[in-house]
């Protein structure tokens, strides 16, 4: 039974980390920020990492006749180098996205040292199952034991100093944006080490907390986007730089004065409780005005928004 609900607790961690790629993919071909994009690949490494946890499980689970026959050890050591893969790709992408935060521009220099950890990798794999005892044997089962399996260690290291570099941006939108990004994916580490930590706790409720770690893992890129980059793209924003395409919106959509009020609001960065006490107007009404404004835009949300202002026309 425990099984089977693992089981079912990462099928619905793949399918919130499917929703989260598509949606940073989304918001990076709108908006064309580069840090969504590689974000958008780390994300898909991630849940890469998982579905093959996923595979591993499923295949224990349901083929046990045939685990001992096709060795199964083995098998887990071949899944491990993947996710090996995986994860270091994914240290890769944070580390792109981070240039990209700080405003560095790219480099190709990265990809002849990514090419040389790639065959180092193999050639650690390869060394600990087919070399003779001895000296080189230990050296690539430290390696591929030891140091590979804890390379998601490097994740933190990035992020803490991205955290620090954050708040030497000069430019406040980026620093809160960049912060807010550190510190959102510095948290799911702290749900793994309490997970880890909490360990000898009832079955059933450690398993609950799995689920809602894993979850929450897949969950922040949503929070990060919603929280803090809709606000980003708010910055700076004035209504009187943009007076005649609203003007010129108000008309073609049929927006009233209220909804017009309420759109340059929403433009400012401003969520609905900020907009409900700002013009003194109950949150319901204020949802309805705001509901009734993406209906006649034909916008879903505050991104597409934003982009069909910032178009050259409306």
């Amino acid at each position: 039974m425990w099984k089977h609900l693992f089981m079912l607790i990462i099928f619905c961690n793949l399918v919130v980390g499917v929703c989260a790629i598509l949606h940073l993919h989304y918001l990076w071909k709108i908006h064309r920020y580069d840090f969504l994009k590689h974000l958008a690949l780390y994300t898909l490494l991630l849940n890469l990492a998982i579905f093959q946890l996923f595979i591993i499980y499923y295949w224990k689970l349901n083929f046990p006749a045939y685990s001992g026959r096709f060795n199964l050890p083995l098998l887990e050591e071949f899944w491990t180098f993947f996710t090996t893969v995986f994860v270091s790709g994914m240290v890769f992408s944070l580390v792109l996205v981070s240039r990209n935060f700080l405003g560095k521009p790219r480099s190709r220099r990265y990809f002849p040292w990514l090419l040389a950890w790639g065959g180092a990798m193999v050639l650690f794999f390869l060394g600990k199952h087919f070399l003779a005892a001895g000296f080189l044997k230990q050296a690539a089962v430290f390696m591929v034991d030891e140091v590979l399996d804890s390379i998601i260690i490097l994740e933190i290291v990035i992020l803490i100093a991205l955290l620090a570099a954050g708040g030497k941006i000069l430019e406040p939108a980026m620093s809160r944006l960049v912060k807010a990004f550190a510190y959102l994916y510095l948290s799911r580490h702290c749900g793994w080490l309490l997970l880890f930590a909490l360990q000898g706790i009832p079955r059933l409720s450690w398993l609950f907390l799995l689920a809602a770690v894993f979850l929450y893992t897949n969950f922040v890129p949503f929070l990060w986007t919603r929280l803090y980059f809709a606000k980003y793209l708010g910055r700076g924003f004035k209504a009187e730089e943009h007076r005649e395409k609203l003007a010129t919106m108000m008309e073609k959509f049929s927006l009233s004065k209220r909804e017009l009020e309420i759109l340059q609001l929403i433009l400012e960065g401003r969520n609905n409780k900020e907009i409900d006490a700002q013009l003194f107007i109950s949150y319901h009404t204020v949802k309805n005005h705001v509901t009734s404004i993406y209906r006649k835009l034909k916008v879903r949300n505050r991104y597409q928004l934003i982009h069909l202002l910032t178009k050259k026309s409306v």
